[in-house]
């Protein structure tokens, strides 16, 4: 359903990027049309001065900005970042990916095990060839750190 939401808002805003130029272009160059069609709504679109009034002026305003918006709007939804994935090298000398959540969740479960823990929270930090955890832990009063470490 996600993927389907995605494809429907991205045709949106790609129909709206290519819609609003045209109708710029529409209200610009084709004002005697325009009012022909539109004279009782639309009389303040097609005045016959030189160029643009505070209408038309108003109207390409709001129709630049829908289209930025637009092509806003499409570069965030096309670009969005997967999971993190680090590069471990594993103690049999191979190399594997896993993304930071797996590594944080399972240092979570193994420390949590511990004796004496309260609470574990780990940051993960890919470091060269390597991985850097900083680990937040919770003990009871009367643990020895060092030792515990």
């Amino acid at each position: 359903m996600n993927l389907l939401n995605r494809i429907f808002v991205l045709m949106q805003l790609i129909a709206l990027v290519v819609l609003a130029p045209i109708f710029i272009v529409l209200l610009l160059f084709s004002r005697r049309v325009l009012r022909n069609l539109f004279e009782p709504t639309f009389a303040q679109l097609s005045t016959e001065a030189p160029g643009p009034n505070g209408a038309q002026a108003l109207c390409i305003g709001i129709l630049t900005v829908l289209a930025g918006f637009s092509v806003l709007m499409i570069l965030l939804e096309v670009q969005r970042g997967g999971p993190r994935r680090l590069r471990i090298q594993s103690v049999q000398g191979a190399e594997l990916l896993m993304s930071s959540d797996a590594i944080t969740q399972q240092l979570e479960y193994t420390l949590d095990a511990l004796t004496d823990v309260i609470k574990v929270k780990p940051r993960i930090q890919s470091a060269g060839k390597g991985v850097d955890a900083f680990i937040e832990l919770w003990t009871t009063a009367n643990v020895d750190v060092a030792q515990k470490t």
